[in-house]
């Protein structure tokens, strides 16, 4: 890891700077920044993050970040985009596991709050690609886009994200 931090107190504290990860056990981290997002692999990113608060102690609450990221040899769990692309029955699927060899895109949070956008994953013959949302509350929105390959041609599907973070749900597109 490499990185640099600035700190201010002129006018409340302030707290700025980047770090720049490679191979990082993403496990591990999301674990000890009690983080809701449930996914696995080696983690290479570059983040930027800023705060600013009355007082220094209110500096951490208040940090929002900037990040491009690449996982590798991992999964998310909580989705089965495999199960989806077979097929999502209307009231979704909910459960399950998606390995992937690879997974990038770019991560904004602040004040509770996930965006990620830029989001392409591939794993086998599929690949998905789209941008996701979780609110504050946990809500989960956003679109993915799946494609299967196959000797027959390849399969595409839209498919919306629901629920939350916890309990995420895969619905078809419309």
């Amino acid at each position: 890891m490499r990185g640099g931090l600035e700190l201010g107190w002129r006018d409340g504290a302030t707290l700025s700077g980047r770090l720049q990860t490679a191979r990082i056990d993403l496990l591990p981290l999301l674990q000890a920044l009690r983080s809701p997002l449930r996914a696995r692999g080696m983690l290479d990113a570059e983040t930027r993050f800023a705060s600013t608060a009355a007082t220094a102690d209110r500096l951490i609450d208040a940090v929002k970040l900037d990040a491009k990221f690449r996982l590798a040899g991992g999964t998310v769990n909580g989705i089965d985009l495999a199960r989806v692309i077979q097929g999502a029955p209307r009231e979704g699927v909910r459960g399950g596991q998606t390995r992937f060899e690879q997974l990038v895109g770019n991560l904004q949070s602040g004040g509770g709050a996930y965006r990620f956008t830029a989001l392409r994953l591939t794993s086998g013959l599929m690949s998905a690609t789209g941008n996701l949302a979780a609110a504050e509350d946990g809500q989960l929105s956003g679109t993915i886009n799946l494609e299967l390959k196959s000797s027959a041609g390849a399969l595409g599907s839209t498919v919306l994200a629901g629920g939350t973070l916890n309990e995420p749900v895969l619905l078809p597109g419309k």
